[in-house]
Formats: C-alpha cells, sequence, structure tokens
C-alpha cells in the first residue's frame, strides 16, 4: 500500500485502506470493542429484567458504550496509522473525552433520520449517511459536530455515496451470515452467540469509519494521517 496509509481517492483504494486498517489494528481494535461492548452488554442484560426503566436505562448505557467503543477505536486507528502505537487504555481515555459529544451529536442525527425517513425516505438515508460516514471523524478529531460532518460529505457526495452502499451491502451480507449461525442454536447459545457476534462487526465499523473520514477529509482540505493524529492531541 503506497501513499496515505487512510485516505484514498478511488473505491478500491478505500478498500484496500480498510483492510490495512484491520491488518494493522485489528487486534488492539478487537480488544477495545470486547473492553467496552461485553460488560455494557451483560450489565444491560440485567437492567431489562427491572422493567420499562430497566429497559430504559439499558438503552442508555448501550447508547453510551458504542460511543465510548467508536470514539476510541478513531482515536487508535489514526494514531497506528500515523506511525504511533497506542495502548488500548490510552485510547479509552482519550475516547472517553469525546464520548458525550458524539452521543449527543449522534442521538440528534438518529432522531432526524428517522424523521427523514418518514418524511421521504431520502432525507433520512442522507442523515444516516453524514453519521456514518464523517460524524465520529469529526467530533473526535475536530471537535466539531453535525454541520462539519455535513461539509465533508456534501463535498464529495457521490463517492460518499458508494462508499456507504459498499458497506451496507457488507453489514448485510455480515449479518445474514450471522443470523443463518444463530438460528441453527437452541435459544440459551443462540443469545451468547448474537451477542458476541456484534463485536467483529463493531471493529469493521469503526474501520470504515476512520479511511471514510480521512478520504473526506483529504478531498476537503488536503489532510493527511500526520496532520489528524496532530489534531487529535490539539
Amino acid at each position: 500500500m503506497t501513499g496515505d496509509p487512510l485516505a484514498a481517492d478511488d473505491l478500491t483504494g478505500w478498500a484496500r485502506r480498510i483492510a490495512g486498517v484491520l491488518r494493522r489494528s485489528g487486534r488492539p481494535l478487537l480488544v477495545l470493542q470486547v473492553a467496552v461492548l461485553l460488560p455494557a452488554g451483560a450489565a444491560g442484560f440485567g437492567l431489562t429484567r427491572l422493567g420499562w426503566v430497566g429497559g430504559t436505562l439499558a438503552g442508555l448505557l448501550g447508547a453510551a458504550a458504542l460511543s465510548l467503543a467508536q470514539a476510541a477505536s478513531v482515536d487508535l486507528a489514526i494514531r497506528e496509522a500515523a506511525g504511533r502505537p497506542t495502548a488500548v487504555s490510552a485510547a479509552l481515555a482519550a475516547g472517553a473525552r469525546r464520548t458525550p459529544a458524539l452521543l449527543g451529536w449522534s442521538a440528534l442525527l438518529a432522531v432526524l433520520t428517522l424523521v427523514g425517513l418518514a418524511l421521504a425516505v431520502l432525507p433520512g438515508l442522507y442523515a444516516a449517511m453524514v453519521g456514518a460516514a464523517a460524524l465520529p471523524g469529526a467530533v473526535v478529531v475536530e471537535r466539531a459536530g453535525l454541520r462539519r460532518a455535513a461539509v465533508l460529505v456534501n463535498r464529495r457526495l457521490p463517492g460518499t455515496v458508494l462508499r456507504c452502499t459498499a458497506g451496507l451491502f457488507a453489514a448485510a451480507f455480515y449479518g445474514a451470515l450471522a443470523g443463518a449461525l444463530v438460528a441453527t442454536l437452541p435459544a440459551g447459545p443462540a443469545e451468547v452467540v448474537r451477542a458476541v457476534v456484534v463485536i467483529p462487526f463493531s471493529v469493521l465499523g469503526a474501520a470504515f469509519a476512520t479511511v471514510t473520514y480521512a478520504g473526506l477529509r483529504r478531498a476537503v482540505d488536503g489532510a493527511g494521517v500526520s496532520r489528524l493524529a496532530a489534531e487529535l492531541d490539539g
């Protein structure tokens, strides 16, 4: 792989750089996701047994855990792509500082997505695309929000649509395989496997978000991986 290890101009280079993130940082990303999501999932399962209040708390806990895992994963993937090996604990500490902002913006975007889908479909799909392709990077790296994420996507809209479409097909394929596996198991083991198969999908999602954001940044302002890593420390 030549050039920037995260940013790519075409779809093939984009896919190769996602593979590069998984090859370079897949193990620490997996450890990070497990460290955050499994305890949160176990706690959430216990909370759901307390009725609707517990179920609400479980949902909030799950959303916060996903935001923490995503923020820390983007931080770790960028630093390691810049040649700066990063401990999982350090990435979690950095991600924790951006989790409230990412959680808040993600909640707002989820509402906008649902409203957009209900009213005219395309606005909802656009909101979902902004959230998947640019929001995590905008929040974690630039300490920005939804407006900045939309600016990044709008600058390279056709390419972002292609990348999100490819990501959606990959997610659907993975979901179909996981669903087929779960369907062959008894109820107890099926619940365990259903919880476990989320982890690799979350790792892949982190690689998708990091690489897609890096490509948008280079298209908009020429930023490469070294600059992104420097901005994380800003």
